[in-house]
């Protein structure tokens, strides 16, 4: 399995968010072989359909994706671990 993570290329530094964002992502399928692109922050959603339709891989939005997995966590009675952090004592 390989992972990479792009930052949108300096070539672009004028162009509008999209383009930039869907413009690494054509680096990592093109050059490090990606099948898959994972939006990283919120500021990218929305943009998964569309840069799906251009780039022809599945494109996961993080939030979409988080409030899709929260509901069945909580069905599954999972919370945050008690160990350090959230560690009520």
């Amino acid at each position: 399995m390989q992972a990479s993570v792009k930052a949108p290329p300096e070539k672009f530094k004028d162009a509008q968010d999209e383009e930039k964002i869907t413009q690494a992502a054509r680096t990592a399928i093109d050059k490090d072989g990606s099948e898959v692109i994972v939006l990283g922050c919120a500021g990218m959603s929305g943009l998964d359909k569309r840069m799906q339709t251009r780039l022809g891989v599945p494109v996961l939005d993080g939030v979409v994706c988080a409030l899709i997995i929260a509901p069945g966590l909580v069905k599954y009675g999972v919370s945050t671990s008690k160990a350090r952090r959230y560690n009520p004592q």
